[in-house]
């Protein structure tokens, strides 16, 4: 999510529990001047992830103590996972073709062992 979407989100939250308009919030304000208190926060947290998917720690929304704050580190920390997500990518694809390949020649193995195997039956039993 983009920073202005969990900043949006932030002060949506924060209004609705604190029965405030979200242009009544200051922004750079510190939780505890806006009126959120721990119970708050543990509420945001479980909130946060049912409504976005992305997950906190309590111990993360207090160490960025304002909505500014806690948006742009929950943005920068969402891009960094979308980042880890696109580099692993080419790795998982090529471990799929890998794990393809190598089943390819554990089914050839096994026809040329069985071919193999039926050409000295053959030879024993004098057909061939």
């Amino acid at each position: 999510m983009s920073y202005q979407q969990l900043r949006d989100w932030l002060l949506t939250f924060v209004s609705e529990v604190l029965e405030v308009t979200p242009a009544e919030i200051d922004v750079d304000a510190t939780w505890e001047a806006v009126g959120v208190d721990s119970a708050t926060v543990l509420v945001l947290v479980a909130d946060l992830t049912a409504s976005t998917g992305l997950e906190a720690r309590p111990a993360e929304v207090l160490d960025h103590p304002s909505v500014h704050a806690l948006a742009a580190y929950l943005a920068a920390a969402d891009r960094a996972v979308a980042d880890r997500a696109v580099a692993d990518q080419p790795r998982a694809d090529r471990a799929a073709v890998d794990q393809s390949a190598a089943a390819r020649a554990v089914a050839d193995l096994a026809v040329t062992d069985l071919a193999a195997t039926d050409l000295a039956a053959a030879d024993r039993a004098g057909v061939r």
